[in-house]
């Protein structure tokens, strides 16, 4: 039997033959069988206990310890931790083989103190649950679940600043302006590079490159991208828009949103000069009211109406000069596309020459420009016909015709005064604005004083009799063309022909000339 074990031997007791000590089939020690007196037990020699008693002395001598037949815990007691330690920190590696300053072959500097350790290459952890709040270790792979999660909540961030936003200027990115572009959020402030194009729509492209982010300009409209929160042309993101005319950097407005693309700037006053031009008339449109659709933006306007014309002439002396239209120029928003109406009317012709004794006739009104925004009614009326000349010096009793009463085109319909009668020798004056008489002949009584012709009424009426009881002239009425519809007003109307002196009749006013001195344009300012 290998080991400790004794091996069996037999001896003769009370003549019989005994297994000695009497182990097992096994090789192990045996209690026997109390059911079967024919399986032994087995007995321990006496050399058995003496070699076991021998090498725990051994044992515990190697270990330091003194043999004793007293104490149990002699083997419990070398064998602490403490024991080990210090056993293992005397023995001699060259010797024994064995290096007490290394571990697993590596010696102590290999390994991390459990205090403040330093960690080379790639260190490997757990990866914690998604929320895990504690102190264990996070690894790349939680810090970029938890970074997923941020861009998710950072998408189309933008907090940017324009400087100049309120005026013309040239702009640039306010310091402390972010932005996010393309899953990164960047820091963003100075110049924006480029001219921008003129007359159009420039928009502001945040363009990222290698961890950076500038600003430039670029006419190209962005499309919005709903994955990136924002709107994009390619990878560059559009933070801003302004319409750019005459150097001016109009309309800014910072594309913070979806809505943002279709927003005005309304903090910003319209410049009075540029802009693109987007309606231009010059010239007289007889009986037509034109119509565009204007896009939404903000707009300036500037337009003048038709000149009267001038009042005939006698052969002595000259008809009274017609007056200029009226002059306008303003601004206006529009916030959405909106179909606008407008129109330009003609110059006044002028009134007939006459050879005779009788007074020239008239001049005629010039027409009236406007522009119908449909919440506003701009309008410019024309000016008033000259009046036409008296009598001459050899018929001194005779105040000569008054001024025509032509038509406007005022939208109104609203009715007006004629123009004065002319006084001997001098021509009257035109009426002001839309339907008008004609005026009241001059006449002078006793030769104490020139008479004048008083002011004719409203459409219709009669001219009024001379300031110094002379006869009046008569009126004859203008045209009567109304308009049939809202948007459809004429804008050709006769004028009323000037009364002629006591002495012969004069001719009447002829209608509106096919050419203006009026003009009427519509700037797109952003």
């Amino acid at each position: 039997m290998a080991g400790m074990y004794p091996d069996n031997q037999s001896i003769e007791i009370f003549g019989e033959s005994v297994p000695w000590p009497g182990v097992d089939a096994s090789g192990k020690f045996t209690n026997g069988s109390f059911s079967d007196p024919q399986v032994k037990p087995s007995f321990i020699p006496a050399e058995t206990i003496n070699l076991i008693l021998d090498n725990l002395e051994a044992l515990i001598t190697e270990l330091g310890g003194t043999p004793n037949n007293t104490s149990i815990s002699q083997l419990a007691t070398l064998f602490s931790a403490a024991k080990l330690m210090e056993r293992i920190k005397s023995v001699d590696g060259e010797q024994s083989g064995l290096d007490a300053g290394k571990l697993a072959g590596q010696p102590g500097s290999y390994y991390a103190p459990i205090d403040n350790p330093t960690l080379t290459g790639t260190p490997r952890a757990p990866t914690a649950e998604p929320e895990t709040n504690n102190t264990q270790i996070a690894t790349t792979a939680f810090v970029q679940g938890v970074m997923d999660g941020i861009k998710s909540v950072i998408r189309g961030f933008i907090s940017l600043g324009l400087t100049n936003i309120d005026n013309s200027s040239v702009p640039q990115i306010a310091a402390g302006s972010k932005v996010e572009v393309g899953g990164s959020l960047y820091g963003a402030n100075g110049a924006i590079t480029g001219t921008p194009t003129a007359n159009a729509v420039n928009y502001i492209y945040a363009v990222p490159s290698e961890g950076t982010l500038s600003f430039s300009y670029a006419s190209t409209q962005p499309t919005w991208n709903s994955a990136k929160g924002g709107w994009y042309n390619g990878n560059n993101r559009a933070v801003g828009k302004l319409f750019y005319t005459n150097g001016q950097y109009n309309g800014k407005v910072i594309l913070d949103g979806y809505n943002a693309m279709r927003l005005l700037n309304a903090d910003q006053t319209v410049p009075m000069t540029g802009g693109m031009q987007v309606v231009n008339v010059t010239y007289s449109l007889l009986n037509i009211v034109l119509m565009t659709t204007l896009p939404a933006g903000a707009y300036r306007y500037e337009m003048k109406a038709g000149t009267g014309g001038r009042g005939g002439n006698n052969k002595s002396n000259t008809g009274g000069a017609g007056a200029a239209g009226e002059q306008k120029a303003g601004t206006f928003m529009l916030y959405h596309p909106t179909l606008i109406h407008y129109a330009l009317g003609g110059n006044g012709n002028n009134g007939e020459d006459t050879e005779s004794v009788a007074g020239g006739g008239g001049g005629c009104t010039g027409g009236s420009a406007f522009i119908d925004l449909v919440t506003e009614l701009v309008l410019c009326l024309g000016g008033s016909g000259g009046g036409g000349a008296g009598r001459d010096d050899d018929h001194p009793l005779y105040g000569g015709a008054g001024g025509a009463g032509g038509y406007g085109t005022a939208a109104d319909g609203t009715s007006s005064y004629g123009g004065k009668g002319g006084s001997n020798g001098v021509g009257g004056n035109g009426g002001m604005t839309t339907k008008s008489g004609g005026g009241g002949s001059g006449y002078l009584r006793g030769g104490a004083s020139y008479g004048e012709g008083k002011a004719g009424g409203g459409y219709g009426s009669s001219g009024g009799n001379g300031e110094t009881g002379g006869i009046g002239g008569a009126s004859e009425k203008g045209e009567n063309v109304l308009p049939t519809d809202k948007y459809m007003w004429q804008i050709q109307y006769q004028g009323g022909g000037g009364a002629g002196g006591a002495i012969g009749g004069a001719a009447g006013g002829s209608g509106l000339k096919s050419t203006s001195s009026g003009y009427l344009n519509i700037y797109m300012m952003w």
